[in-house]
This record gives C-alpha cells, sequence and structure tokens, in this order.
C-alpha cells in the first residue's frame, strides 16, 4: 500500500499525524492543525512529499537514532534501504523523487 502513495497534500496530511506528531482536530466550521500546543491551518503543514527540505525533517524523525539507512539511486528510482554489513540491502521503499521516497519509508517505519 505505502509503494502506491502518491505525493501531495492527502499524503503529507497522513506524515504529519502518523510521523510527525501533529494533531488534526476537527472543528465545526474548521479542521485546525496542532503541533506543540499551537493552531495552525492545513496550510502551514509542510510539504513533506513533495519539498525536500521538509522530507529531510520526515527524515530525521522517523530514522535520526537508526544508524543503518542508505538513501540512493538506482535506475532513475530513489530507494530508502536498510543496510546490513553482512547481507546487504534491504529496500524499505522506493519512489521516482527522493522527498516521496522518504515519506514512504517512514511510513512502512511506523506500521512496524
Amino acid at each position: 500500500m505505502d509503494s502506491e502513495l502518491k505525493a501531495g497534500r492527502a499524503l503529507d496530511a497522513i506524515i504529519a499525524e502518523k510521523v510527525m506528531g501533529w494533531e488534526r482536530i476537527e472543528g465545526d466550521i474548521a479542521t485546525i492543525w496542532s503541533l506543540d500546543n499551537s493552531a495552525y491551518d492545513f496550510q502551514e503543514v509542510p510539504k513533506y512529499s513533495a519539498d525536500i527540505a521538509a522530507a529531510l525533517q520526515v527524515y530525521d524523525k522517523a530514522f535520526g537514532e537508526e544508524l543503518h539507512i542508505c538513501l540512493r539511486k538506482i535506475h532513475g528510482e530513489w530507494r530508502v534501504d536498510r543496510h546490513w554489513f553482512e547481507d546487504g540491502h534491504e529496500a524499505i521503499a522506493s519512489a521516482p523523487t527522493l522527498a516521496l521516497a522518504i515519506c514512504r519509508a517512514a511510513l512502512q517505519g511506523a506500521a512496524e
């Protein structure tokens, strides 16, 4: 399923909630997004799946403590792999852009 997720605001909302710790609060008139007890409009949620700077924040949150993550481009496709010194690489996620590959991998990690 995660390999089928497309870059866009729907994926950004999923990343915001499941990985980055944002809270979606449904109101009578509008939906408010909250992070660290501050309220925001959805337009202020970063474009994690399209903007590499925002995607690197996702990478830090999801994999910052894990030393064996490898980002690489193979045959035009970006891959996020776990590196095992004895056994090579295990693909976590891939995508045409690095930002999208990071988001897909972060969701894969959040599901484990």
